[in-house]
C-alpha cells in the first residue's frame, strides 16, 4: 500500500481492494481511520487516512518528522483533505520553506519508493517465474520473480559470491538442491532468453 501511495496511486490501489471500507479492520463501524508513522533514523513520515462517502480514502493528515542533535522534534505539515499523497510532489518540486525540510521530504520519499514487495507464491504453470525471460532483464528482481533466471544468471557473472550465498541458503531448506543450470538460448529474433533450471 505504501509503495502505491507514494507514487500517487492510492485511489487506484484502494479501488482494486474493493473499497476503503474493506481495508479497514472490521470496516468503518469498528475502525474510522488508518494511520501510520514510519521512522528512518532521524527522519519520519506520518499520515492519517479517513474514508470519503464514495468509499475511498483522503488524507486527514500528512506530516514529515525530523529530530537531531541540534533540533527538538520538528513536524512539517503537508496539509490535509487531499486524495493523493503530497510527499512525491513536494520531493520533486522542493517547495518546502527550508533546505532541511526539502531534504527530509527527499529522504522519506526515496526510502519508501525504493521498497519492493516480492510475491513468489504463484508457481502455477502460467506464473512468470516458470517461463523464459530475456537475459538482459536483470537490472533488479521483479516483484513476481518473472526475471529470476536472468537475475541469477547476472549474479553468476557479476557477483558469484552472492550467488554462492543464495545456494547455501537454498540448501538449508532443500538439502537435495545441487546447483542452478544456466543455458541462455537465442530466439529467431536474435534476442537471448533463459529459463530457470536447477539440478
Amino acid at each position: 500500500m505504501l509503495g502505491e501511495m507514494v507514487e500517487e496511486r492510492l485511489q487506484v490501489w484502494t479501488s482494486k481492494q474493493g473499497s476503503a471500507d474493506r481495508i479497514l479492520s472490521f470496516g468503518i463501524k469498528e475502525t474510522n481511520k488508518l494511520e501510520s508513522f514510519v521512522e528512518f533514523g532521524l527522519n519520519g513520515y506520518r499520515f492519517e487516512l479517513e474514508l470519503t462517502d464514495e468509499g475511498s480514502f483522503y488524507f486527514a493528515n500528512e506530516q514529515l518528522f525530523f529530530t537531531g542533535f541540534y533540533y527538538n522534534e520538528m513536524w512539517i505539515s503537508l496539509d490535509s483533505g487531499h486524495k493523493e499523497v503530497k510527499l512525491k510532489e513536494i520531493n520533486l518540486k522542493r517547495e518546502l520553506k527550508t533546505d532541511t525540510e526539502n531534504n527530509i521530504a527527499h529522504y522519506c520519499y526515496s526510502s519508501i519508493s525504493s521498497w519492493k514487495v516480492f510475491h513468489f507464491h504463484d508457481t502455477s504453470n502460467t506464473a512468470g517465474v516458470r517461463r523464459d525471460c530475456a537475459v538482459h532483464d536483470n537490472e533488479y528482481l521483479r516483484p513476481d520473480a518473472a526475471n529470476l533466471a536472468a537475475y541469477l544468471y547476472w549474479l553468476s557473472k557479476e557477483k558469484p559470491e552472492t550467488l554462492d550465498q543464495i545456494r547455501k541458503i537454498i540448501r538449508l531448506a532443500l538439502p537435495f538442491f545441487d546447483d542452478f543450470i544456466f543455458k541462455p538460448e537465442k530466439k529467431e529474433t536474435g534476442e537471448a532468453f533463459i529459463w530457470l533450471l536447477w539440478k
